[in-house]
């Protein structure tokens, strides 16, 4: 079974995709979640982009296995500490975010 979405060619194993969240201290937000839309946005509101995952990273580790994830799966991966960036570089269509705004130390 993959995931697939109406705007990325991507698709992700849900099996792996499970796999990745049962190893997260953080959350693993994927478009079917009732929060994804709050968590995929950024302060930029032109920068309207639908990643295909999101992990709230709540450690390095956590960073760690969600770049790995997207190297082992070929996803384009995009970085997101705060989401104030003007040119929208914290967010990515059909790829992965890692949104570390949580991590505070």
């Amino acid at each position: 079974m993959t995931l697939t979405d109406t705007f990325t060619t991507q698709s992700i194993d849900a099996a792996a995709a499970r796999e990745l969240e049962s190893h997260l201290l953080g959350e693993l937000i994927r478009p079917i979640h009732a929060d994804y839309e709050s968590a995929r946005r950024v302060h930029n509101l032109t920068a309207d982009r639908k990643p295909a995952l999101i992990v709230r990273a709540a450690d390095a580790a956590d960073v760690v296995r969600a770049v790995t994830f997207a190297r082992e799966h070929d996803l384009p991966l995009a970085i997101r500490s705060g989401g104030h960036d003007m040119a929208g570089h914290g967010t990515i269509d059909g790829g992965l975010v890692i949104d570390m705004a949580r991590m505070r130390g």
